[in-house]
């Protein structure tokens, strides 16, 4: 409201040409003649939206991501820090409007500051780490736009060949769990394209994916139990660094943290093995998540912890049974973990 009023009272038509918030829209300006490839500089035209959309969105989140930085509020994946996180990398998608492919809403924290700091001291005395948890966040997200873009592009393909009435939610969860689009932002893509998002089966995965988790948080503590038909002596040989597949023998199932000869499907537990291509994790990065399986037994691993030197495989049986002993092949979901280490 008191944004409309300074309009009014300035006499221009947007918020956007008031001094204060033109001020940033002219840093967009500027900038883009420094980061776009082509070196062209792209000017604001208030009066067509479809062109001042870009500048506007930018605008608008990088004062929003700044204001909440100072107040304490990081992006994260979850709460109001995801709600940050989302603001920021929607911004990241309206920058490759105007052909900026880089980092730019860090650079414009100088001239917001400039702008609000007086008012507002908080983003002066916070103004360095407001600026490097922006950069940060713009580098990581990055690193991973480019194929997300080119999965989405692949799926929306496939629909419109399929004459889909919807976008797939198992596709958009793709997109949020390998690539790291908020729903929002696929949302909005898709519906560029006329295809509404299919949001009950996305949440339906959501929902499957926080069942794995508690599931097997469960298990990163543990304590082997004592029966256990292995030697904790002998740790598992990881084969991982070149490889996504290998095969592998079962040496011990575990089924509510005690050892057992067999899973079955539907039944949740651990199968540790005698070689495997999953990474467990540590160092700062997430387990693997993948595959195993054997003839016609398929054992989905949600997560890789490890214990004592044994890699502990954590996940469900989709179908079949999986034995003690079994022969079976190790198959690490090698896109996920190429995103991962890239974050």
């Amino acid at each position: 409201g008191l944004e409309r009023l300074s309009a009014l009272l300035c006499n221009v038509d947007s918020v956007y040409d008031t001094a204060e918030m033109a001020a940033i829209v002219h840093a967009i300006e500027d900038l883009t003649a420094e980061l776009r490839a082509d070196g062209k500089r792209i000017p604001y035209e208030s009066a067509d939206l479809n062109k001042a959309a870009p500048f506007r969105v930018l605008t608008d989140h990088v004062r929003a991501a700044c204001f909440a930085i100072a107040d304490g509020i990081y992006p994260d994946n979850t709460g109001r820090g995801y709600v940050i996180r989302r603001v920021l990398r929607r911004a990241l998608l309206f920058a490759r409007e105007l052909g900026i492919e880089q980092p730019i809403l860090h650079r414009l924290v100088p001239t917001t500051i400039a702008v609000f700091g007086d008012a507002y001291p908080a983003l002066k005395q916070k103004a360095s780490d407001i600026e490097a948890r922006i950069r940060t966040e713009e580098e990581r997200f990055l690193r991973t736009l480019e194929q997300g873009l080119k999965r989405l592009d692949e799926y929306l393909g496939a629909h419109k060949q399929k004459k889909a009435k919807k976008f797939s939610g198992d596709d958009a969860f793709t997109l949020y769990d390998t690539f790291g689009f908020p729903l929002e932002m696929t949302i909005e893509l898709a519906e560029r394209n006329r295809l509404p998002v299919d949001i009950k089966r996305f949440e339906k995965r959501m929902e499957e994916q926080r069942e794995r988790a508690a599931e097997a948080a469960r298990w990163k503590d543990i304590t082997l139990p004592t029966d256990l038909p292995v030697s904790t002596d002998s740790a598992t040989e990881f084969v991982g660094y070149n490889n996504a597949e290998t095969t592998a023998q079962v040496l011990a199932l575990l089924k509510d943290g005690q050892s057992v000869d067999t899973l079955q499907t539907g039944d949740t537990g651990v199968v540790i093995l005698d070689r495997t291509t999953f990474y467990a994790e540590g160092g700062g990065q997430l387990g693997d998540t993948g595959e195993i399986s054997e003839k016609n037994a398929f054992f989905a691993v949600d997560d890789t912890q490890s214990s004592a030197g044994l890699v502990l495989h954590i996940g469900r049986i989709k179908d079949g049974q999986i034995n003690k002993g079994d022969t079976v092949k190790a198959n690490v979901e090698s896109e996920r973990r190429s995103m991962l280490t890239r974050h």
